[in-house]
């Protein structure tokens, strides 16, 4: 039998880093719709046009770093 591409005795697998990458990002997406919140609520920029693109991109941005996430989650398990 060929036991080439069997491991080393003692040695582990190292644990995939994307599971917490996309941690990571899944607390970066809220956060983004939290500052979005924040600025439609607490500020006068959701009057003025450029403010209303502002909030819009961080709510697009959050919405799709949750959605990026889970399906890297989804993915891995």
């Amino acid at each position: 039998m060929n036991n080439a591409h069997a491991p080393h005795p003692g040695r582990r697998a190292r644990p995939s880093p994307l599971p917490a990458w996309a941690q990571s990002a899944q607390w970066f997406g809220l956060s983004l719709l939290l500052v979005a919140i924040g600025l439609g609520v607490f500020t006068p920029l959701a009057s003025e046009s450029t403010g209303a693109w502002l909030i819009g991109a961080f709510v697009l941005f959050g919405l799709l770093t949750l959605l990026f996430e889970r399906l890297i989650l989804a993915l891995h398990r």
